[in-house]
């Protein structure tokens, strides 16, 4: 018997690391063709053309975020947690009409308001409103590709939906090139909505597999969507709230310092988000549809979480230590000579990166319930409130390294936070083993932040920190190891 449910938890553990493995490799590829077009870019249209292009993007994107209703995020959760198949392909279907719905408000939104977006984008002496109002186009079928993709992620279908990705990616390049090529800045409209309608056909096709076609009263279509908008507009209003947030620390920053400290936090945070965006959104894809479907029994939820949380922390220990190691390299490499200050400021996010993936499974589980008010008190207003203070008071007492020890402070208290109030609304706690593995890789990887941030002499530094990572890595590889029973990703039966 013991050894029938050794297996299964190795089984499982493989499983999370091969989705990990997919949607980790996909983002690779996407930021990698971004890397490829950006450069294409600047070839083609210079600095004049990119310019227009990312004013074009930035000006329809919150249009098309508002228009969503925070429907594809909420609807995850909705559809996974349908108790049988006949549900899920109801609440699948609810979705499509409801965000068909959506995106044609959306498009003639920004027919209608073309002219005003072309003021206030461009100015009064540049008219782009036939731009804007084709543009509805593109966001109609933005809207419409990120809910097949949607329903590929609530259904599990990891390898069509990494294929989605990839083939999304792939075109940004295949696609859009060519035809800014031939048309030059006039190609830029087409291009976009191009990209657009060949995303959501190569994700309707896959969808089309999962025959979810079904009849369906519209009075039963608003009824189940009603329930998946309330939640994604609470997500919505949270994630408005933090946008609001971040303005006012970078706002804070500009009047109390300089523009250039601005711009060096803002750097310092890329650097990072494109490390953790790339590990969080692949372990997140299968994670919250998979953790919606079992929340409902708490011995599932509690292996989950452990095994997710496991998987997690031995991942993002040797991407931290690394980023810490390699910080100077990548500023050097990535920017000039003037930002080498930020590479403290990079070291210390990168600590906080880690302090994330201990609270990341344990914040999906008010997601997977449903639990819209303490979603909004925790994400909306405890996490926002708590950033202002210490990211303000970091930066008003210490300066730019302030930035970096508040960035520490709100990963350790978003831990605390996550730990304490999971267990007392969910009953729900990590393992002492899964509490061993956390302990181990914090301790390890905080090393290497104090040999990189305080030790003077150069060769002690990086001998030490290189050491130090190695080890981390290793430890990394075993753990993983021990836990699939296999060097493979494949699955074994």
């Amino acid at each position: 018997m013991s050894r029938n449910i050794n297996q299964r938890q190795k089984s499982a553990f493989r499983e999370i690391i091969k989705g990990t493995a997919i949607f980790g490799g996909t983002q690779m590829v996407s930021m990698l063709s971004g890397l490829v077009r950006g450069k294409f870019l600047a070839i083609i249209l210079g600095a004049h053309g990119m310019g227009v292009s990312s004013l074009l993007a930035s000006a329809i994107q919150p249009v098309q975020q508002f228009f969503a209703m925070g429907l594809p995020s909420a609807a995850v959760s909705s559809i996974a947690h349908a108790t049988d198949e006949t549900e899920q392909r109801q609440r699948a279907t609810a979705l499509r009409r409801s965000t068909l719905l959506l995106a044609l408000a959306a498009a003639a939104f920004l027919i209608i308001s073309a002219s005003m977006l072309s003021s206030v984008t461009f100015g009064t002496d540049t008219d782009y409103t036939l731009w804007f109002a084709a543009l509805a186009a593109a966001v109609f079928f933005n809207m419409l590709a990120a809910c097949e993709n949607t329903i590929l992620q609530s259904f599990r279908q990891l390898k069509a939906l990494a294929l989605c990705n990839i083939v999304t990616a792939a075109a940004g390049v295949l696609i859009s090139i060519p035809i800014l090529y031939v048309m030059g800045i006039e190609g830029i409209v087409p291009s976009m909505i191009v990209l657009a309608l060949v995303s959501w056909a190569f994700a309707r096709w896959h969808t089309l597999k999962l025959r979810i076609t079904t009849r369906q009263q519209w009075t039963t279509t608003f009824a189940l969507s009603r329930k998946m908008i309330i939640l994604g507009m609470t997500m919505m209003v949270a994630a408005l709230l933090g946008s609001l947030s971040v303005y006012a620390v970078n706002t804070f920053i500009n009047i109390s310092g300089t523009t250039e400290h601005v711009a060096f936090y803002q750097t310092a945070s890329v650097i990072t988000v494109q490390c953790t965006t790339m590990v969080f959104t692949a372990l997140a894809t299968d994670y919250y549809p998979h953790l919606t479907q079992v929340i409902a029994d708490r011995i599932k939820t509690l292996r989950l979480i452990n095994q997710q949380s496991q998987v997690v922390m031995l991942l993002t220990a040797p991407v931290a230590a690394l980023l810490m190691v390699f910080a100077p390299v990548v500023v050097r490499v990535l920017f000039t000579s003037e930002f080498d200050i930020i590479v403290p400021l990079v070291q210390m996010m990168s600590f906080a990166f880690l302090m994330r993936a201990y609270y990341f499974p344990l914040d999906y589980i008010c997601l997977a319930k449903g639990d819209k008010a303490f979603f909004f008190c925790i994400e909306g207003i405890w996490t926002n409130a708590k950033m202002l203070l210490l990211f303000i008071g970091g930066y008003h007492l210490f300066g730019l390294s302030g930035l970096g020890y508040a960035a520490i402070a709100n990963g350790l208290l978003d831990a605390v936070m996550s730990t304490v109030m999971v267990r007392w609304r969910y009953g729900v706690a990590y393992s002492p083993l899964t509490m061993a593995v956390v302990a181990v890789n914090a301790l390890l990887v905080a090393a290497v932040m104090a040999v990189t941030l305080w030790v003077e002499d150069y060769m002690i530094k990086w001998v030490a920190a290189g050491v130090l990572t190695l080890v981390i890595t290793i430890n990394s590889l075993i753990q993983i190891k021990k836990r699939t029973g296999t060097w493979s990703i494949r699955h074994h039966r």
